[in-house]
Protein backbone atom coordinates (compact mmCIF):
# COMPACT_ATOMS: atom_id res chain seq x y z
CA UNK A 1 0.00 0.00 0.00
CA UNK A 2 1.08 3.64 -0.87
CA UNK A 3 1.65 6.59 1.90
CA UNK A 4 -0.15 9.60 0.48
CA UNK A 5 0.39 12.93 1.78
CA UNK A 6 -1.46 15.69 0.55
CA UNK A 7 0.12 19.44 -0.43
CA UNK A 8 -0.84 22.55 -0.89
CA UNK A 9 0.06 25.27 -3.55
CA UNK A 10 2.93 26.44 -0.93
CA UNK A 11 4.32 23.85 -0.34
CA UNK A 12 4.33 23.28 -4.13
CA UNK A 13 7.85 25.12 -4.31
CA UNK A 14 9.57 22.64 -2.31
CA UNK A 15 8.93 20.06 -5.31
CA UNK A 16 10.73 22.15 -8.01
CA UNK A 17 14.12 20.46 -7.51
CA UNK A 18 11.56 17.46 -8.26
CA UNK A 19 10.33 18.61 -11.12
CA UNK A 20 10.46 21.87 -12.66
CA UNK A 21 7.27 23.09 -13.60
CA UNK A 22 5.29 22.20 -10.77
CA UNK A 23 3.91 25.58 -10.34
CA UNK A 24 2.38 25.26 -13.28
CA UNK A 25 0.51 21.96 -12.06
CA UNK A 26 -1.59 22.90 -9.79
CA UNK A 27 -3.01 25.37 -12.27
CA UNK A 28 -2.75 23.83 -15.63
CA UNK A 29 -4.94 20.88 -13.89
CA UNK A 30 -7.15 22.87 -10.92
CA UNK A 31 -6.43 19.59 -8.66
CA UNK A 32 -4.90 18.32 -5.57
CA UNK A 33 -1.58 17.53 -5.72
CA UNK A 34 0.22 15.18 -3.93
CA UNK A 35 3.25 12.68 -3.40
CA UNK A 36 3.16 8.47 -3.26
CA UNK A 37 6.66 7.54 -2.38
CA UNK A 38 8.54 9.08 -5.40
CA UNK A 39 5.81 9.93 -7.68
CA UNK A 40 4.18 13.24 -7.89
CA UNK A 41 0.30 12.82 -8.54
CA UNK A 42 -2.38 14.76 -9.35
CA UNK A 43 -6.38 13.90 -8.96
CA UNK A 44 -8.72 16.33 -11.16
CA UNK A 45 -12.28 17.17 -9.70
CA UNK A 46 -13.67 14.65 -11.54
CA UNK A 47 -12.07 11.94 -10.03
CA UNK A 48 -9.05 11.33 -12.69
CA UNK A 49 -5.55 10.26 -11.73
CA UNK A 50 -2.45 11.50 -13.14
CA UNK A 51 1.06 10.51 -12.59
CA UNK A 52 3.12 13.58 -13.30
CA UNK A 53 6.75 13.28 -12.56
CA UNK A 54 9.10 10.49 -11.01
CA UNK A 55 11.07 11.78 -8.80
CA UNK A 56 13.34 9.16 -7.71
CA UNK A 57 16.64 7.34 -7.99
CA UNK A 58 16.03 3.90 -8.30
CA UNK A 59 16.75 1.68 -11.80
CA UNK A 60 14.25 -0.96 -11.23
CA UNK A 61 10.60 -0.05 -10.25
CA UNK A 62 7.37 -1.13 -10.25
CA UNK A 63 4.90 1.56 -10.43
CA UNK A 64 2.17 1.93 -8.12
CA UNK A 65 -0.76 -0.58 -8.24
CA UNK A 66 -3.77 1.49 -7.85
CA UNK A 67 -4.59 4.52 -6.47
CA UNK A 68 -7.14 4.06 -4.03
CA UNK A 69 -8.64 1.61 -5.86
CA UNK A 70 -8.74 3.68 -8.85
CA UNK A 71 -6.71 3.18 -12.46
CA UNK A 72 -4.50 6.33 -13.70
CA UNK A 73 -2.36 7.86 -16.95
CA UNK A 74 1.24 8.38 -16.80
CA UNK A 75 2.14 12.39 -17.69
CA UNK A 76 3.62 13.91 -20.31
CA UNK A 77 7.02 14.02 -19.56
CA UNK A 78 6.71 11.84 -16.36
CA UNK A 79 10.28 9.95 -16.67
CA UNK A 80 12.01 12.37 -19.03
CA UNK A 81 15.80 11.97 -18.50
CA UNK A 82 15.56 9.88 -15.55
CA UNK A 83 18.20 6.75 -14.98
CA UNK A 84 15.40 4.40 -15.03
CA UNK A 85 16.60 0.84 -16.21
CA UNK A 86 13.82 -1.33 -16.23
CA UNK A 87 9.80 -0.71 -15.73
CA UNK A 88 7.05 -2.87 -14.55
CA UNK A 89 3.37 -1.04 -15.34
CA UNK A 90 0.82 -2.48 -14.10
CA UNK A 91 -2.60 -3.23 -14.95
CA UNK A 92 -4.24 -0.51 -13.42
CA UNK A 93 -2.25 1.93 -15.81
CA UNK A 94 -4.23 2.97 -18.93
CA UNK A 95 -2.58 5.37 -20.77
CA UNK A 96 1.13 6.75 -21.08
CA UNK A 97 1.70 10.63 -22.28
CA UNK A 98 3.70 12.06 -25.22
CA UNK A 99 7.46 11.94 -24.44
CA UNK A 100 6.76 9.87 -20.73
CA UNK A 101 10.13 8.28 -20.98
CA UNK A 102 12.07 10.46 -23.45
CA UNK A 103 15.88 10.75 -23.28
CA UNK A 104 15.87 7.88 -20.95
CA UNK A 105 19.38 6.73 -21.97
CA UNK A 106 19.57 3.39 -19.40
CA UNK A 107 15.98 1.90 -20.09
CA UNK A 108 16.22 -1.82 -21.28
CA UNK A 109 12.86 -3.05 -20.56
CA UNK A 110 9.49 -1.98 -20.14
CA UNK A 111 6.01 -4.38 -19.51
CA UNK A 112 3.48 -3.48 -19.90
CA UNK A 113 -0.18 -4.11 -17.96
CA UNK A 114 -3.26 -5.52 -20.00
CA UNK A 115 -5.08 -2.03 -19.50
CA UNK A 116 -2.99 0.11 -21.40
CA UNK A 117 -5.54 1.65 -24.14
CA UNK A 118 -2.85 4.59 -25.50
CA UNK A 119 0.53 4.92 -25.80
CA UNK A 120 1.43 8.51 -27.67
CA UNK A 121 5.02 8.07 -28.91
CA UNK A 122 6.46 8.13 -25.32
CA UNK A 123 9.46 6.35 -25.54
CA UNK A 124 11.66 9.10 -28.02
CA UNK A 125 15.21 8.88 -27.89
CA UNK A 126 15.34 6.25 -25.48
CA UNK A 127 17.22 3.05 -25.96
CA UNK A 128 14.86 0.51 -24.77
CA UNK A 129 15.09 -2.78 -26.38
CA UNK A 130 12.83 -5.12 -24.62
CA UNK A 131 9.08 -4.71 -24.51
CA UNK A 132 6.29 -7.08 -22.48
CA UNK A 133 2.55 -6.75 -22.54
CA UNK A 134 0.41 -8.89 -20.54
CA UNK A 135 -2.68 -8.29 -22.45
CA UNK A 136 -4.17 -9.46 -25.82
CA UNK A 137 -3.54 -7.44 -29.37
CA UNK A 138 -6.67 -6.55 -31.15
Amino acid sequence: MYNYSAINVSNLITLQTYYTEVDKIYNLYGATVFTSDEYLFSLDSDGNYLLLSYYGSEENITLPENLNGSSYRIGKNAFTNTKVKNVIIPDCVTEIGLNAFENCSNLESVTFGSSIKKIDKAFVNSTISDIYYSGTVA
